[in-house]
């Protein structure tokens, strides 16, 4: 397993690999989280190449505050920095359920009014990351995340049973057992007495996507355009 460095600035983790951090090996984050961390507190940084939404900052210092200026250190209860092993600085910002991701093209951003300057690339890419704009000024205009930007993911009620077969078939569980967990031991019971199969029909198609996702396949969850 991979180990990670920590500088702790006030509230703000940041992640420094000249104290002994060291990049994933494996899967998809600039950083590992602690697996014990609850899904409402960890703070994630997906690499920008899986991640079209990544938002590109580059800074200059401002004399004063002012309507084109904002403050780093007001994001401070949603912010978790982080820098990489090129001194490249990472931000995100969440609140247990949305997220918005900077990567900072030029120096760590400094405490203090900054003018921002952001770089946009492609089409389709382009479109993703002028909304994940959209997000982060709302944010800093009224010190909330904009609900009506976060578009609703229609399948995640599947995806959270994926997550927890995954977690099932980790731990050695049968399929009926994974059944029982997912539908109630009596939906259980009986599916197995049913001819038809469908329950497990549907347990089998849920451990065979679980390992999929395992697989990598959880980086095609970043790639929809237009979050």
């Amino acid at each position: 397993m991979c180990k990670a460095g920590w500088i702790w600035v006030a509230t703000t983790r940041i992640r420094d690999p000249r104290r002994g951090g060291a990049a994933p090996c494996i899967g998809g984050c600039t950083f590992l989280e602690r697996p014990d961390r609850p899904a409402p507190a960890a703070r994630l940084l997906w690499v920008a190449q899986l991640d079209p939404g990544v938002l590109r900052l580059r800074w200059s210092r401002a004399h004063r505050p002012g309507c084109d200026t904002f403050d780093i250190e007001t994001l401070h209860p949603w912010m978790t920095r982080i820098l990489g092993p090129d001194g490249q600085e990472h931000v995100a910002l969440c609140d247990g359920q949305r997220r918005i991701r900077i990567d900072i093209l030029a120096g760590a951003l400094p405490g203090g009014p900054i003018v921002p300057t952001w770089e946009l690339s492609g089409v389709d890419r382009a479109g993703t990351q002028l909304n994940a704009l959209r997000q982060f000024l709302h944010l800093v205009r009224t010190g909330r995340f904009p609900s009506s930007r976060f578009p609703a993911e229609p399948r995640i009620a599947r995806k959270v049973d994926v997550l927890r077969t995954a977690d099932a078939l980790a731990a050695g569980a049968s399929q009926r057992e994974i059944a029982a967990a997912l539908f109630g031991s009596r939906a259980a019971q009986a599916g197995w007495r049913d001819m038809s199969d469908h329950l497990r029909s549907r347990v089998r198609r849920l451990a065979a996507e679980a390992r999929a996702m395992g697989a990598g396949g959880y980086r095609r969850l970043l790639g929809r355009t237009g979050r």
